[in-house]
């Protein structure tokens, strides 16, 4: 099984972020400043020290949020699995040290599979137009 490393983004790594975003195909905003200080908002999960995913971990209280999963493309289905499973663990562990009882994630459109993995481990539709997810911290 391929080993994951999930760390805090440090402060110099917003272009990385930048790189995996556009790498992933999930979302590009040209207006944005990508030199932004993303530490301790953002974590990158590395296979053999090469980045191949990030996510936004935004703690609060009640509610922490998850936002902004990407994950390479290039990657296996079982890696890409590992990376955004394990990148959401240490966002919702993140999240819970700072008081947060639960942990919501706003799905794009098509994210079938995605739904499905987070109601597995016990996350319930919140409510439904973009389908933001819920569940414990």
């Amino acid at each position: 099984m391929t080993s994951v490393t999930v760390r805090f983004a440090s402060s110099n790594e917003g272009v990385l972020l930048h790189n995996l975003a556009q790498a992933s195909g999930k979302w590009e905003i040209t207006e944005m400043d990508w030199t932004f200080d993303p530490y301790p908002y953002w974590l990158v999960a590395e296979i053999d020290s090469v980045p191949v995913g990030c996510v936004q971990a935004i703690p609060g209280v009640p509610f922490g949020h998850i936002e902004y999963l990407c994950v390479v493309p290039t990657l296996s289905p079982k890696d890409k699995a590992v990376v955004a499973r394990d990148l959401c663990e240490q966002a919702r562990g993140n999240c819970r040290k700072v008081g947060a009882q639960f942990v919501s994630f706003t799905l794009q459109p098509n994210s079938e599979g995605w739904e499905r993995v987070l109601e597995n481990r016990g996350a319930g539709v919140w409510f439904e137009g973009g389908t933001t997810m819920i569940m414990r911290a």
